[in-house]
């Protein structure tokens, strides 16, 4: 069963059903005008028919354009025209055809028909055109996707029926720690259509700067070569629009508001050394200022349903000391600063309803007396959403270890540095699972999604924040798309080879580090561990050529159960060469990674032995490698990374 679906918390019913992590992938055909390709549409569809006779494109073709289509099927005349050098228009008689028709649940849904007759896209709504449109750009070849110039394209025989598992599938960018220029945002924006992610929340103030012009407060953008225009906004507004992308704007408050401050110190709470440090939210004249901003915001992001207000990581002392912050506690009966926080926040979500929006905030702005209508982000782990879903919010999990793109790719010396020493390869966010079994059946409707963030701290260029958000971002794509019981990793990277191809046509760089990818090595389910008194053995052959520190994940699969990982030994001819003993839950509660490290002194071929007990339920697991390359690729002789690169052993 599918559920109904928005791109958003704010606009759709809730009623979503999760499913989990499978197996079994359908092969999808390449075009015939390339010879030889492998499976490459992504994310997987829902169902896929491939087959019979195909259709030929060439210049002159045209696009069928039914009521409501304009906008996506406009934009898709010039995307196809550009990357094929072709004269191509939008004409009544054309073989392409894009309608808007309920097929499905989700607005996003889509069918797709490929035959002699021609091309014809249904979708329940835009979002659901664009989703088609890129589907049918990934059945032609990868150069369509720059600027090309192409003869014919044969397109094979297709019956494609599509629509997303979650409905909030977002990507995050910090452009105020590490400021991205336009034309950056506008291929971030083209590389997540290709994935098929739908929402881009734009983080565009902090303590490093404030990034968006307000209409009345000049000095916030007085740093004009690392601010946007009002024009660059509509720019990139206008472009997610002809995407089937939402955007997502933040404006962090009351903590990360150093940019703020800087230009309007008066509205700050004064630290120990007489210093603006907090946003003062005991004095009017911060709403004034927030409803001025608001005004503004609705007219720059006209179809943004949502507003992002931060509330994380707050340092409210000095409103502790300050004496509009007494008064206003005294006057509202607020009890301490964490409650202040709240009414804030609960404040500021009215400002935003007044004008027909929703606030989001981070997870720290949970508290019992919380505004209902506040959606939850929860980046702390699982932990805190869970416990925001059990209060009746709405929640979008971005767990830091899963799907924060800040960490390093892999740990060699080639990749670009990241937050910390711990890294997030690509296998964690393509397994990530957003529908955790922690939740019951009644509370899941008010799970979104998930959403991969982007910050600003250690990127140092352009180069360096596309390849940390690509190719992970087409993983969170897959993940958060694909029903999970045809996920396959195996299938994922042979798809992902393609995918390249076309996010270089976009002028997007990847992160390259292949060797360093996760290689799969064995499963198992429920009865496994009965039989086997819950230890499990699992052959490691031709893939430890180095000596140095061996990673393991143990990833979730399918089923309603959880199950524990106590123990990982590695054994060479029966003996015992080393082991990681700690204790890893598949619940995700804890802010924790998967991970198992054992030190390995030669190469050759080895057995992984766990020690696995089932929590609850039925479920089944997912055991892999990261490959262990030369050792001179790593900083230190073995490669080991620091010791809180595992903080699931605290």
């Amino acid at each position: 069963m599918i559920a109904s679906h928005v791109p958003l918390a704010c606009a759709l019913t809730r009623s979503i059903k999760a499913t989990l992590l499978g197996a079994i992938l359908c092969v999808l055909a390449m075009p015939r005008q390339v010879a030889a390709e492998p499976p490459a549409i992504l994310p997987i569809p829902r169902s896929a028919n491939m087959g019979g006779p195909g259709f030929t494109l060439r210049s002159g073709c045209g696009l069928s354009l039914g009521k409501g289509a304009e906008r996506i099927g406009g934009y898709f005349v010039e995307r196809l025209a550009r990357g094929t050098g072709w004269n191509v228009s939008a004409q009544p008689t054309g073989k392409i055809r894009f309608e808007i028709s309920p097929v499905g649940p989700s607005p996003e849904a889509y069918r797709l028909i490929v035959n002699s007759q021609g091309v014809h896209l249904t979708a329940s709504g835009e979002m659901g055109l664009a989703r088609g449109a890129e589907t049918l750009l990934q059945m032609m070849p990868p150069q369509v996707y720059g600027k090309s110039s192409l003869s014919s394209i044969d397109l094979p025989g297709a019956m494609i029926e599509d629509e997303p598992r979650w409905r909030w599938r977002g990507l995050h960018l910090d452009v105020s720690r590490h400021f991205q220029d336009k034309e950056a945002v506008l291929r971030y924006l083209d590389g997540m259509a290709s994935a098929k992610l739908n929402v881009f929340h734009w983080h565009l103030t902090d303590d490093q700067g404030w990034r968006l012009p307000i209409a009345g407060y000049p000095n916030l953008t007085a740093d004009a070569k690392h601010s946007y225009s009002r024009e660059d906004i509509r720019d990139v507004v206008d472009h997610a629009a002809k995407l089937g992308i939402v955007i997502l704007p933040e404006i962090d408050l009351p903590g990360h508001s150093g940019g703020l401050l800087k230009a309007y110190p008066e509205l700050g709470a004064l630290n120990d050394k007489g210093q603006p440090a907090v946003l003062n939210v005991g004095d009017e004249a911060a709403y004034t200022f927030i409803a001025k901003v608001v005004d503004d915001l609705v007219t720059q992001f006209p179809e943004s349903p949502c507003v992002h207000i931060g509330a994380d990581e707050v340092g409210g002392g000095p409103w502790s000391k300050d004496a509009k912050c007494i008064a206003l506690m005294q006057a509202k009966g607020i009890k301490g600063t964490r409650a202040l926080q709240t009414y804030f926040v609960n404040r500021v979500a009215g400002i935003l309803r007044a004008k027909g929006r929703k606030a989001i905030a981070w997870n720290e702005a949970f508290a019992p007396d919380l505004d209902k209508d506040i959606t939850i982000m929860s980046w702390q782990g699982v932990d805190p959403g869970l416990a925001a879903l059990n209060a009746g919010h709405d929640v979008i999990f971005s767990p830091g270890y899963y799907l924060y793109f800040d960490h390093r790719n892999a740990r060699t010396i080639d990749n670009f540095p990241g937050y910390g020493p711990r890294t997030l390869n690509l296998n964690l966010p393509y397994f990530f699972e957003a529908g955790t079994t922690l939740a019951p059946p009644s509370e899941r409707g008010h799970i979104l999604g998930a959403e991969a963030c982007v910050w600003g701290e250690m990127i140092r260029s352009e180069d360096h924040m596309f390849r940390m958000a690509f190719p992970r971002a087409c993983a969170v794509g897959e993940s958060q798309w694909s029903p999970r019981d045809r996920l396959n990793w195996e299938s994922f990277l042979t798809r992902l080879s393609i995918q390249r191809q076309r996010l270089a046509a976009l002028g997007i760089p990847c992160n390259e580090s292949i060797d360093t990818l996760a290689v799969t090595i064995g499963s198992w389910k429920t009865e496994d561990l009965s039989a086997k008194g819950g230890v499990l053995e699992f052959p490691v052959k031709g893939l430890i050529k180095y000596p140095g520190t061996q990673e393991f994940v143990i990833g979730y699969g399918l089923g309603e159960g959880r199950f524990q990982v106590a123990e990982a030994e590695l054994l060479k001819d029966g003996v015992s060469i080393g082991k990681d003993s700690h204790t890893f839950d598949t619940t995700l509660v804890r802010q924790c990674a998967p991970f198992f490290v054992i030190p390995v002194t030669a190469p050759g071929d080895y057995v992984l032995r766990l020690k696995v007990k089932q929590l609850s339920g039925n479920c089944s697991g997912l055991v892999q490698i990261i490959p262990f390359v030369e050792p001179s690729r790593y900083k230190t002789i073995n490669g080991a990374p620091e010791p809180s690169a595992n903080e699931s052993k605290k």
